[in-house]
């Protein structure tokens, strides 16, 4: 018998398991994306846009420009309204939604939407020298200045930033 006409028995149950997968990512985008598009259809309501990508354009250059939404908070808005369109609403993406989007990241780069990128700045670890001081500062022998102590130690080994220290895990 050809090796190429056997189907794995497991291969049915496999197909299976990876649509179920599929299935449940897609339900749990749908929640996660649902507050997004509603907002997103009343708009189109209320200023009588259609529910399509032609729509999705108008209301995120109406988001970005009026309502001044950081550009991770668009990014969000763009994965919730592409979703839904293509996905629920079986749309076709046009082209030009995506020069659309690419057009309005790039209004971030410029001077009235700079501080809206929506970098902010993470708790960063300590730098060397303030570690180090700290080291010095708390090598003592009070019960309360040890654990201070050690976590300024691992701090200076590790370089993590106070949510990794968290998670951080010494054997």
């Amino acid at each position: 018998m050809n090796e190429k006409s056997i189907i794995r028995l497991n291969h049915f149950q496999d197909e299976k398991r990876i649509k179920e997968i599929k299935g449940l990512t897609k339900e749990k985008k749908k929640k996660d994306y649902e507050g997004e598009f509603n907002l997103f259809k009343k708009w189109c309501s209320v200023n009588y846009y259609s529910i399509d990508f032609f729509g999705a354009e108008k209301y995120l250059l109406h988001e970005v420009e009026v309502k001044g939404i950081r550009l991770n908070t668009m990014n969000r808005k763009v994965a919730a309204l592409r979703f839904y369109l293509s996905e629920i609403h079986d749309h076709i993406e046009p082209e030009a939604f995506n020069d659309t989007i690419k057009a309005l990241r790039e209004l971030y780069n410029f001077e009235p939407y700079l501080d809206k990128q929506g970098i902010n700045p993470v708790t960063f670890a300590m730098q060397k020298e303030e570690a180090l001081t700290n080291i010095n500062k708390y090598k003592t022998e009070k019960p309360e200045d040890i654990r201070i102590y050690a976590i300024c130690l691992v701090n200076l080994i590790t370089a993590n930033r106070p949510s990794e220290m968290v998670r951080l895990r010494v054997p």
